[in-house]
Order: C-alpha cells, then sequence, then structure tokens
C-alpha cells in the first residue's frame, strides 16, 4: 500500500498511572485540540507497556464497515506467541538503535555468548524507571542491564500525526462497539489501569472517575519469581546466572511468562517449569552440591518445590506459603520480613537515635535474639531476601528468663558513612549490645 505521508496517524498509549498520568496531561489537552486530517488512510495504534509493547492498526474503510475490523502483528519467541512484544530495546556501542522486542533480547543474548555485548546498551522495562519520576528532560538517563547509562530519546513521530490517549479511555471506547456482555479481565503487564465512564443520552461518554491505577500487575509476579530464585539459590548466584548467562536467563523469563498465562487460581496441580542447567552449575561451582540437595534442607521449601534435572516443579499454593511458620504460642507468623526503621529521604539527627523498635523471640526457650540488620535500594521492600537488599551484618541480644512475650528493643543512629545499632533487653535497659556497620563496606 503507498500513500503520502501525511495518510497515516498514529495514536500513542501511556501509562495512566499516578505520575505517568500528570506528566502526560498537557500532550491530552494539546491533543484535544489539534484539527486531525479526516481524510487518513488509516489509523495506528502503539502501546508501549511495561513489560509488553504492540502495534495495530485500522484502515478508514475497514472501520465504517466494521469499527472491531483492526489488524495486529503476532510475535514469536520459543513457546511463547503473543500480540505483544517485550518491552525492550538494543542500541549499538554508538547508541544507534539496533533492535527491539524479542529481536532485542535475542540480539543481545547472542552477544553474550560471544562476550561482545559489553559495548551495546540493553533496556528492558525501561518504562518503569519514569514511574516515579515528576520532571523530565530530554537528557534524562536511564540505566541498562550492566548498569551503563544512556539519554531517553524521542520517539521521532511527527506531531500533526499523533494523539495521545490514555490506555484505559482508549478501551473505554472499544468496549462501546462489543456485545453487552459482563467484562472480566486480569492484568498480565506491569501496571493495572483502570476508569469509569457513563453513556450519556447523547451517546457521548461522562467521566465518572478519571483514569487511575499503579505498577500492580503483571511484572510483580515475574519478580517474586525471580525473588524466589533468589532466595533458595542466593543473592549472588542468582545475579552472576544474569550477568554470564544472559540468553538461558531470557529464556528462563519466557518460560515463567507462558506458565503464568496459562495459570488460574483453582489449579491444584504442579506447575513445572524448565530452568537452565547453567544455574545449577553456578550454584554447585560455589556451594558444592546440587540445588534439588539444598532444596531439601530449606524448611519453607522442601514439602512444596523439587529440583529434578533441569525442572523445577513448584506446588500450585507455594507462594503464599513458603514464608509462613507457627511460633510456640501456635500463632502463625511470616518470616524474611523487612521491618523498616529509617527510609530513603528521611531527615536524622547526626549521632542521635531514631526510632526504637521492639521484638519478641519466636521460641518459648530462646536464650538469644539475633538480628540481621539490612539496607535496601527500594522504598518499601516486602522480605530481606528481594535482590534490592543488601545484609550489612547482624548481632547477637542474650534474653533471661522464658517465654515468648519477652522482648529486645532496637535503636539506630547514622554517623556519616556509618550505622550504629543498638540492643538490649526491654527490662533491663542497662544492658546494651552495639554494632557498627559502614555503608561502604
Amino acid at each position: 500500500m503507498q500513500a503520502e505521508k501525511t495518510s497515516m496517524a498514529g495514536i500513542f498509549f501511556p501509562s495512566s498511572s499516578s505520575s505517568m498520568n500528570r506528566r502526560f496531561s498537557v500532550w491530552r489537552v494539546v491533543s484535544a485540540t489539534m484539527s486531525l486530517n479526516e481524510d487518513y488512510l488509516l489509523v495506528a495504534a502503539i502501546d508501549f507497556g511495561t513489560a509488553f509493547s504492540g502495534y495495530a492498526f485500522s484502515t478508514r474503510d475497514d472501520f465504517t464497515k466494521d469499527p472491531l475490523k483492526i489488524q495486529s502483528n503476532v510475535w514469536g519467541a520459543g513457546n511463547l506467541m503473543s500480540q505483544k512484544t517485550s518491552t525492550c530495546v538494543l542500541f549499538d556501542g554508538n547508541k544507534k538503535f539496533h533492535s527491539f522486542g524479542f529481536d532485542a533480547e535475542d540480539n543481545y543474548s547472542g552477544l553474550a555468548l560471544d562476550n561482545k555485548h559489553h559495548g551495546y546498551y540493553f533496556f528492558k522495562q525501561f518504562k518503569m524507571m519514569l514511574f516515579d519520576k515528576m520532571t523530565l528532560k530530554r537528557r534524562f538517563m536511564l540505566e541498562d542491564a550492566m548498569g551503563k547509562k544512556m539519554p531517553a530519546m524521542d520517539a521521532g513521530i511527527p506531531d500533526h500525526c499523533l494523539l495521545i490517549a490514555l490506555e484505559p479511555e482508549a478501551a473505554s471506547l472499544c468496549c462501546r462497539h462489543l456485545p453487552m456482555n459482563t467484562f472480566q479481565g486480569i492484568s498480565k503487564g506491569g501496571t493495572v489501569d483502570i476508569t469509569v465512564h457513563e453513556v450519556q443520552d447523547n451517546n457521548s461518554l461522562r467521566e465518572l472517575f478519571k483514569a487511575n491505577g499503579g505498577n500492580w500487575g503483571g511484572t510483580y509476579i515475574e519478580k517474586a519469581f525471580r525473588n524466589m530464585l533468589a532466595e533458595i539459590v542466593g543473592n549472588d548466584v542468582m545475579d552472576n546466572f544474569q550477568a554470564t548467562n544472559m540468553m538461558d536467563f531470557i529464556d528462563l523469563l519466557r518460560e515463567f511468562e507462558v506458565k503464568k498465562r496459562n495459570f488460574n487460581s483453582t489449579m491444584s496441580q504442579k506447575i513445572t517449569f524448565k530452568v537452565p542447567i547453567a544455574l545449577n552449575v553456578d550454584f554447585k561451582a560455589k556451594h558444592g552440591k546440587d540445588i534439588k540437595d539444598h532444596i531439601a534442607t530449606k524448611s519453607q521449601y522442601k514439602e512444596n518445590v523439587s529440583w529434578v534435572s533441569d525442572k523445577l516443579r513448584l506446588a500450585s499454593e507455594t507462594a503464599k506459603e513458603s514464608k509462613k511458620f507457627i511460633d510456640d504460642d501456635g500463632d502463625v507468623l511470616c518470616s524474611d520480613m523487612f521491618d523498616k526503621h529509617v527510609e530513603t529521604g528521611q531527615p536524622v539527627e547526626y549521632g542521635k537515635s531514631q526510632v526504637a523498635e521492639s521484638y519478641c523471640p519466636t521460641s518459648k526457650a530462646a536464650t538469644r535474639m539475633t538480628f540481621e540488620v539490612f539496607a535496601s535500594s527500594e522504598r518499601d521492600p516486602t522480605f530481606v531476601t528481594e535482590p534490592s537488599c543488601k545484609k550489612l551484618g547482624s548481632l547477637q541480644v542474650d534474653i533471661a528468663g522464658s517465654g515468648t512475650n519477652r522482648s529486645v528493643t532496637v535503636e539506630m543512629s547514622f554517623s556519616g558513612t556509618e550505622l550504629h545499632v543498638q540492643a538490649h533487653e526491654t527490662r533491663t535497659p542497662d544492658r546494651r549490645t552495639t554494632a557498627k556497620f559502614d555503608f561502604l563496606g
């Protein structure tokens, strides 16, 4: 099909979530006042999603006859077939565009196998890097998979051919052409976007609730899966596997994506993943044993997780049950929880103790309590086993008596690059245990 440059219009779907919504509000006003050429022969919609991206198009003739006659592309990557491709992009050493989507993943993996990837820039799920940024400039720097930085770039679509629409608003308009049945859905991407519209008597739409949402989508499930693997093999092994076996790591995430799409809450059978042999090789090189033998020593996993050759088998309830345990009083508790004492950006007084927190033993017969101190690059981590968490050290406090009603109070203070921790049994405040941790190592 041949057409002049002015014969095609594009619609770009940004995230409607949180700060993204605020940043694009100006563009929506500008777009609403544009007089788009009604002679466009074709309209293409581009969705840059958090996890996956895609496009679709419709000709003016098709839309007139059937508004739902829409064409889209189908991508393939291993066992994964999808109308969207992975949201990742690869640039060469000169910072020139190389490839996008599954092609970028495959190309970068091939370069990594040949150890030629160091000069390239590989960005994956880069949209979430912008999620909390209130002010964006053309020279804003994005960090790639290996920590190298590169300025964010414009899409390059001419303004007079571009209309920016929020995704849930576009979906609302599409729903008007669908049969009036019950609509059900689940997020499989990186964000959840919600809006509520009311159809007026004159067939226009009234917005009851503005487009809103957050990063609560399927990428959180992928993150939880990686965290679980890191809990089993260790963050250091997982990080090394990702850095030195990029193709295997990408294949693992694709395998997980296929299983995730077929999962439902009523499943009772075990879920089987194919895991690259390289992960077990890395683990054995560091610990001198296979992962399957190591799992048997971890009480929270040995009943619900098994490792056979290159297969990982999970009980369907593993994600919910893996960190639960019962204390001596019969209460159900959760292990490895990150209890925050101070957060990034919070003002602290030099050398003065911050908020004091008290903790109780889970065993009635315990004679001491061990406190492990962690720092995280995330504002609100859930577990200390997450990849963002770094262990600074630990300290032990002797406790007298018996029972789970005893408590130890922990206080923290900051002096330059050092963190000072004091802990004492609550009923004997004069007997203090202290430790000092240096953030610079």
